[in-house]
């Protein structure tokens, strides 16, 4: 682009300059920014994998605890997790044999599945964004009983703390 601004009048490098900043700049997350939202639910170490683009974020952190942070309330079951979502607009489950999979299936069986709808939907776009490596640790925390999984309007991403691997997955896709 900036090749062809040569040929273009009066100004037209810092067009085609102004173009390439304004594009290069379209991810959806900046891992700077998702770290520091995130550090306020979960007690993160560093980051293993992180991937944005214009439609998507796939990122894994070492996760510090097991354990969520005050400040992302917790259902004690799918429909209570549900109903928090609906309140504070973001919200996380932890069910002792339970998956994530599983939650997120009941949740969307439901009449008010917000949350599960949302959470699948984070994931079914996060395609492009997931390498191999966090496509095989996603997938495993996703379907390991005790697994936390979360959902935040905000962040528009999931979330999933698999308590073996101490690792925390998030993804997210531009669904609109």
């Amino acid at each position: 682009m900036l090749a062809a601004a040569r040929h273009m009048p009066n100004g037209g490098t810092l067009l085609a300059f102004a173009a390439v900043t304004l594009l290069g700049g379209c991810d959806l997350h900046q891992e700077s920014k998702l770290r520091a939202s995130l550090s306020a639910w979960f007690q993160l170490g560093d980051t293993l994998a992180f991937a944005s683009g214009p439609r998507c974020t796939a990122a894994v952190f070492r996760a510090h605890s097991n354990k969520a942070g005050l400040e992302l309330p917790l259902g004690k079951s799918p429909s209570d997790a549900q109903r928090i979502y609906g309140l504070k607009g973001r919200a996380g489950i932890q069910m002792e044999g339970v998956s994530p999979h599983q939650m997120t299936e009941t949740m969307l069986r439901a009449n008010d599945g917000w949350f599960g709808k949302h959470a699948l939907a984070a994931v079914a776009q996060v395609g492009p964004c997931i390498n191999r490596d966090i496509e095989a640790g996603f997938h495993a925390a996703m379907t390991r009983p005790g697994a936390l999984l979360a959902y935040s309007a905000e962040l528009d991403g999931v979330m999933v703390l698999d308590p073996v691997d101490r690792k925390l997955f998030f993804a997210a896709g531009d669904t609109y």
